[in-house]
């Protein structure tokens, strides 16, 4: 018997000969030792079967042994990352090491137990330890149920230093096991209820029911229909922002863990987690596992561990969190589908909100699409039958969409970052004591410094884009390769010091605001001002809190946010995601107004949203001033189906790159005339061309983008010609295929 063996590298799959004596052990998904050379290393059986297939008479090296130090994985799991290599042309060993957590082995943690004296204690003890700290007996209950935990919650420090002292509880070191599980949290402590990690089919009773408007519940009642029909289902939820579209999730996900069903639900940014696992958790009443990049090694092993042997029934993360490895799934939740930000845009290149859509396929569970503002290809499938829509036309918590007002920029003076309309509206929210919301999509104090002598911008060296000026710490920085210097006291090409800022960023407006309302509180959300973990959590808290009158920002406070106290929402600068030279800019220019639009008046009264422009008779920005969705997607879908542009066509997109400008151009060149050569199914095929960000970290870059009717067609050519182009191309030129592209540059 033999048996094909994926080794976690970019290689091929492996063929060995399987030993009489693992003849009854081997199954597909299992971790083995086998030799390679002169090493022996470790993969995973990804077929068996009885004769070898290469024809050939060279002795087959056998399997070693079955392996420890990985986990098995199922089969459905596994036909999952073999979908994801053949589909983005990707090492399947490398899919799998995509997919699991840290390869480390298990190592020695400190845990925690009672002690005899611990365990003997009577109630006479135990009342004392109520009426002097709730904490200490809460605690103690807790290690009763659960024997062993592995972690002390920060507020529980001072309790279990007293019990430790006083010999009621000890730690010690064990070997952690893949299979071991987080088996307590602060809210289950601070609950006073240790078992509130129990099974889902023990809790319900602890599963809250939150009333739903008459739109919820339609929709609600389609997604019941769908998950208990244990078939593959696709819906997409559109309800405008603030329409309680996360009710309808946990309503359904409810539902699923009633039924003994899992629930995976995906979410495009980090920021997001902490708000959504608090409302899960209060309102499921289970314990939920985390997936995202923000963890630790340590922290993703466990949890993924935990997920892995069926131990947890949801799960929220970002878009690896599509790997989680779920038994028994009834429904993947999409929220905010429509961000690109689903898209990893480096290695391998998936998207998380199509993987999603198969994953459900794979264990013939529903896949619910929800966003205010659908991206095209997710409508594009409602009209072609392939998904159900549903509607949420009312906000949950307010009878009043919010009001939107266009300022043309045009008629303001020069330089003007707030306009007088924006000015007027932020005092009046700070009078009502209430919050604002500045957006815009740039960090930094200035996007580029700029030679009003000579007209010199200071550029990266290592990528083909001006550096960001940081006046706060008076430094230059490049955004994409992290490259940093002070900055210059005078110009590098004619020696003035005369310098101007070109478009200001975050950090400008910042400052602007500080100045025009002194005694306000301001607070600044993007990436430089959370470098710190914890750091998010703790300044969204306070904005929930209304303990901030204005945030300024970039992406990250546009997405899925729920602040109660935030009455005026305003865009600074709507032209710039038009600018972008991509067929998509319109539609991202349209979901990201109706996205920071939402932000306002989400409670009660009416909110605001000022859109400050340049262009304000572009069609996207109207449709965005009067938040029609139905007048821009029959806008969007012609001018798509006009130029070709998906959804009524697929694409791909080769992405060569060389150290050596000369060098990577001709193998551009080359891989060009190949697929010429080969295109049979007669596919269009533009480029190669120099990359809109041709320089990027010390390479040069040419895209080849390829156009087609079908993903099969592409993919079919893309096949016989990476064989072909891993053969011929030298180890110094960088090639990467991209199927479905979110972006161009």
């Amino acid at each position: 018997m033999f048996a094909d063996i994926t080794i976690l590298k970019a290689s091929p799959t492996l063929t060995y000969q399987v030993p009489a004596h693992l003849l009854n052990e081997i199954d597909i998904g299992k971790p083995v030792d086998v030799p390679l050379r002169r090493q022996t290393v470790t993969g995973y059986i990804s077929d068996i079967y009885s004769e070898r297939r290469d024809g050939k008479s060279f002795t087959i090296r056998e399997i070693k042994a079955l392996s420890d130090t990985l986990p098995k994985l199922d089969e459905n799991y596994l036909e999952l990352l073999k979908w994801v290599a053949n589909y983005y042309h990707y090492p399947l060993g490398e899919v799998i090491r995509t997919a699991l957590p840290s390869q480390r082995a298990p190592k020695k943690i400190t845990a925690y137990r009672l002690t005899k004296k611990g365990r003997a204690l009577n109630e006479e003890k135990r009342t004392a330890f109520a009426k002097r700290s709730g904490k200490r007996l809460s605690l103690i209950k807790l290690l009763e149920s659960k024997d062993v935990i592995l972690t002390i919650p920060s507020d529980f420090k001072s309790a279990y230093s007293w019990l430790k002292k006083n010999e009621y509880v000890a730690s010690f070191k064990q070997k952690q096991e893949l299979s071991e599980a987080v088996t307590t949290t602060a809210d289950a402590i601070s609950s006073h209820d240790p078992h509130s990690l129990d099974p889902p089919h023990n809790l319900y009773c602890k599963l809250k029911v939150i009333s739903l408007n008459e739109d919820q519940e339609r929709a609600y009642s389609s997604l019941i229909n769908f998950i208990n029909a244990n078939e593959f289902r696709s819906m997409v939820l559109h309800g405008i922002t603030g329409s309680g579209k996360t009710e309808v999730y946990l309503a359904a996900a409810r539902h699923c863990l009633v039924n003994n069903k899992s629930v995976l639900i995906l979410v495009p940014e980090i920021a997001l987690t902490p708000q959504l696992l608090q409302r899960v958790q209060d309102r499921l009443g289970v314990s939920v596992c985390v997936l995202h990049s923000g963890l630790t090694d340590h922290e993703r092993y466990r949890q993924w561990a935990l997920i892995n042997e069926g131990k947890a029934s949801v799960v929220i993360g970002a878009r690896s969190s599509v790997f989680a490895p779920l038994k028994n799934l009834g429904l993947v939740v999409v929220d905010e589908e429509h961000e690109c930000s689903f898209k990893q845009e480096d290695r391998l290149r998936y998207n998380a909100r199509d993987l999603a859509i198969l994953l459900a396929k794979l264990n013939k569970a529903t896949v619910l699409l929800g966003s205010a503002t659908p991206s095209i290809e997710s409508y594009y499938q409602i009209s072609t039958g392939k998904a159900k829509l549903e509607e949420i036309h009312s906000q949950f918590h307010s009878n009043h969409r919010p009001k939107v007002e266009l300022v043309d920029m045009r008629r303001e003076s020069k330089g003007t970052t707030i306009s007088n309309l924006l000015a007027r509206r932020i005092q009046d929210t700070l009078d009502a004591s209430k919050q604002s919301i500045l957006f815009l999509n740039r960090r930094g104090f200035a996007s580029w410094l700029n030679c009003d002598s000579c007209g010199h911008v200071p550029q990266c060296p290592n990528c083909s884009v001006s550096l960001t000026y940081y006046e706060y710490k008076n430094m230059i920085r490049c955004h994409y390769c992290g490259h940093s210097a002070q900055a210059p006291t005078v110009c590098e090409e004619c020696g003035q010091d005369n310098f101007r800022h070109g478009a200001i960023g975050t950090e400008a407006v910042e400052k602007e605001l500080n100045k025009q309302f002194p005694t306000s509180r301001v607070a600044r959300i993007d990436r430089d001002t959370i470098s710190k973990k914890g750091e998010l959590e703790s300044i969204l808290k306070k904005v929930r809190d209304n303990e901030v009158n204005i945030i300024v920002g970039t992406q990250m406070i546009a997405k899925g946010h729920d602040f109660p106290h935030v009455q005026l929402a305003a865009v600074l600068n709507a032209d710039d995601s038009l600018n972008i030279p991509d067929f998509r800019a319109g539609e991202r220019t349209f979901q990201l107004l109706t996205q920071v639009s939402g932000r306002a008046g989400r409670r009660g009264e009416q909110g605001t949203a000022i859109i400050q422009t340049f262009d304000p008779d572009n069609p996207y920005i109207q449709f965005a001033s009067t938040l029609d969705y139905t007048s821009y997607v029959r806008f969007e879908l012609e001018f798509r189906k006009e130029h070709r542009y998906p959804p009524f066509s697929r694409l791909a997109r080769v992405l060569i790159s060389a150290a050596n400008a000369d060098e990577g151009r001709i193998h551009a060149e080359r891989i060009a005339r190949h697929i010429s050569q080969i295109n049979a199914a007669k596919l269009e095929v533009l480029g190669p061309a120099p990359a809109v960000l041709q320089k990027l970290q010390n390479r040069f870059r040419w895209n080849i983008l390829l156009k087609g009717n079908s993903a099969a067609e592409l993919n079919a050519l893309l096949r016989s010609a990476n064989r072909v182009w891993r053969q011929n191309i030298p180890n110094s030129i960088g090639l990467s295929i991209d199927i479905d592209p979110s972006s161009l540059l």
